[in-house]
């Protein structure tokens, strides 16, 4: 009568010989079997006379042991999860690639993804600092690696750093680190400092780049589109007043950033821009290195970033090899958000610069003397060391000018070559200053091509102008290309005095332009 599905129960079992009688026993199996099927109307407080929570039954030990389960797993997965976290870029577990920050991944420097130095710098913010002092940057840290490295981000008292562990000795169980960036912190409110007049840095700054800036930055770097936050520079010879794209739902997504890194690292992009720096060698560019002080004189946590912010930046110091910045992040009413002071970009080159074979070491010279010159003269090239002066027909066949001209140049280069050894015979180590006025490219490329036969020497070579400066400036093996006002040697009758120079090489039209001056002077 009952269908397939249904349980059947047996309400009655027949007893064995010399047994006692188990009726009671039957029944409650009943009752116990027709609870267990779903039946909730059996009342076993009627049947057993008392309530079942008054029933003091011993229980046997096994299988009822008793044994504890934690309500949330003890693993790593779930450690990681309830793991605080002090931002994006500080927490104990923090790993970082180009896949877990794609945005930090878009800072690409000679094609290679780098952890942005705004980056080092929001590790440490993330503490909840209102000020970061003496901040190093030591090392780059690659995004591009497929399995993201362990990046361990500590604070010791007022000092943290910043670490990325790159081997593991399973043996001894050490752990091999790099240190990429330090400093020390502190929670103290930061000195209010002057607010920025950006109208009148405006009218001070006469040059203006626009969409162009990044193009211009493209010999070393390709930002990606969330970093390329800088819309407008306007710029004079020793500060800029840049304009940067501010908060935007993009960055928003990236994560909860106290000074979000895409904002912080725009500011520092002008750093890099050559009619600014003023550095135009093609091997060169500049990378943060240090910063003496980074001020945050606003509540980072609590309030956001406005969608447009101003970057005045002050060139402070210059150094041969390091460039000293102080950079304020404004609104666009002047009031500061963030005081980055004495910034240090270091220079790199992109082409690793020839070993010196031979050390070069500071000799006295006298620089400002004028000696007695002897009168012009047309002398052989083998006395080097005295005037020589040449004149070629202007108005000759082409045949025999081009002739004379490679004639001419032929001698500058052997007096040049004869001079510039008589000079390290008397002092092996020192600086030649050689001037060369001349318009003429191909006798350039001749007579530098004749300095390098000597790397043991340090050359300043001088030339009329900038564009002939950026032409030999990569040509020139030991030295420095730099420009100076030669225009007086050019287009004079009489040789001027120029005791600065140990060579002076003249070769161009006299001032009547009917025929080509060839002067070589070496003085001593």
């Amino acid at each position: 009568m009952a269908g397939d599905g249904s349980p059947v129960i047996s309400t009655m079992h027949r007893v064995k010989p010399n047994m006692p009688s188990v009726d009671h026993v039957d029944l409650l199996r009943v009752c116990g079997e027709l609870t267990a099927s779903g039946f909730n109307g059996v009342n076993f407080t009627a049947l057993n006379n008392r309530a079942c929570y008054e029933c003091d039954v011993s229980l046997p030990a096994y299988p009822f042991s008793k044994k504890s389960y934690a309500l949330y797993p003890d693993t790593p997965g779930y450690a990681k999860q309830m793991e605080p976290h002090l931002g994006p870029l500080n927490h104990r577990y923090l790993r970082i690639n180009k896949d877990t920050h794609p945005v930090l991944a878009e800072h690409v420097i000679r094609g290679e993804p780098i952890m942005p130095a705004a980056g080092f710098i929001e590790m440490a913010i993330e503490f909840g600092a209102t000020a970061l002092l003496h901040v190093d940057l030591k090392a780059i840290l690659s995004l591009s690696s497929e399995t993201p490295p362990a990046v361990e981000v500590e604070l010791n008292s007022s000092y943290w750093k910043v670490q990325s562990v790159t081997s593991h000795d399973w043996h001894s169980g050490k752990q091999q680190k790099r240190l990429h960036a330090d400093g020390y912190l502190t929670f103290e409110p930061s000195q209010p400092l002057k607010d920025i007049d950006i109208a009148t840095i405006r009218q001070r700054c006469k040059n203006h780049v626009g969409s162009s800036f990044y193009s211009s930055l493209s010999y070393f770097s390709a930002y990606g589109p969330r970093l390329r936050r800088v819309t407008n520079v306007y710029y004079s010879e020793k500060e800029a007043l840049v304009s940067i794209k501010g908060m935007d739902n993009a960055l928003k997504q990236s994560g909860r950033y106290r000074l979000h890194p895409a904002i912080l690292d725009a500011c520092l992009h002008m750093t890099a821009h050559r009619p600014f720096n003023g550095n135009y060698d093609q091997n060169a560019y500049y990378l943060p290195a240090h910063v003496d002080a980074v001020l945050l004189h606003r509540n980072l946590a609590e309030e956001q970033l406005p969608h447009h912010l101003y970057a005045h930046v002050v060139l402070k110091e210059w150094w041969p090899e390091q460039i000293c910045y102080d950079i304020a992040l404004v609104d666009d009413y002047g009031q500061r958000i963030c005081s980055l002071q004495s910034l240090i970009v270091a220079k790199h080159h992109i082409d690793p610069l020839p070993a010196v074979q031979r050390p070069l070491h500071l000799i006295y010279q006298p620089a400002f003397f004028a000696p007695q010159q002897p009168t012009p003269a047309s002398l052989s090239c083998n006395d080097p060391l005295r005037i020589k002066l040449d004149t070629i027909n202007c108005y000759a066949d082409s045949h025999s000018l081009a002739s004379a001209l490679k004639s001419a140049a032929l001698q500058q280069g052997a007096a040049l070559q004869r001079a510039v050894t008589s000079l390290a015979r008397d002092a092996p180590q020192r600086v030649v200053r050689v001037a060369i006025a001349t318009k003429e490219r191909e006798l350039v490329s001749y007579l530098i091509t004749v300095l390098n036969e000597f790397p043991a020497l340090f050359f300043e070579i001088f030339v009329g102008n900038e564009e002939q400066r950026e032409l030999y400036a990569s040509r020139v093996q030991s030295g420095v290309v730099r420009t100076a006002d030669l225009d007086k040697v050019l287009t004079g009758e009489d040789l001027p005095e120029h005791p600065y120079y140990d060579i002076l090489v003249v070769f161009d039209r006299s001032s009547g332009e009917d025929r080509f001056r060839s002067i070589f002077i070496a003085l001593q």
